[in-house]
């Protein structure tokens, strides 16, 4: 799925293009991760919207993000501040957390350990449009 501008009609008009605000991500398409290893995400990966760790981890575990330049290749109508959700949920219960990783291009708005998911829970997140080639992670 991705990033896709959705058209949305005010009072009877012609549909204009959905803007920043006016949506929120549904209908997932989860990546259920069954190993316990870190993972290089693909855009596919994340397209979905929805991160899965299911297996038990014996370590900390990162889900590096792809390249800003793969994302904004794969989401060409994603315009300098549109920005795409995802949730990543660590279901096991042994107390190692999972770690989102930068990928090139990205940079991120908390401080460091923000992107951390202990056990049993999960974490919003907002990659935003910055620039033609540069992401903000939130």
């Amino acid at each position: 799925m991705g990033f896709i501008r959705g058209l949305v009609n005010y009072n009877g008009n012609l549909p204009s293009a959905l803007q920043a605000g006016e949506g929120m991500l549904a209908n997932f398409g989860p990546l259920v991760n069954n190993l316990d290893a870190s993972l290089v995400l693909t855009v596919a990966d994340l397209s979905g919207g929805y991160i899965y760790q299911g297996a038990t981890i014996t370590a900390t575990r990162l889900f590096v993000l792809p390249t800003a330049a793969a994302i904004l290749a794969a989401w060409p109508s994603m315009g300098i501040g549109d920005s795409f959700p995802f949730v990543v949920t660590n279901a096991q219960t042994a107390a190692f957390t999972l770690a989102v990783g930068l990928g090139s291009g990205i940079t991120q708005a908390g401080t460091a350990g923000f992107s951390n998911i202990a056990n049993l829970s999960s974490r919003i997140f907002l990659l935003q449009k910055t620039s033609s080639s540069t992401l903000l992670l939130y």
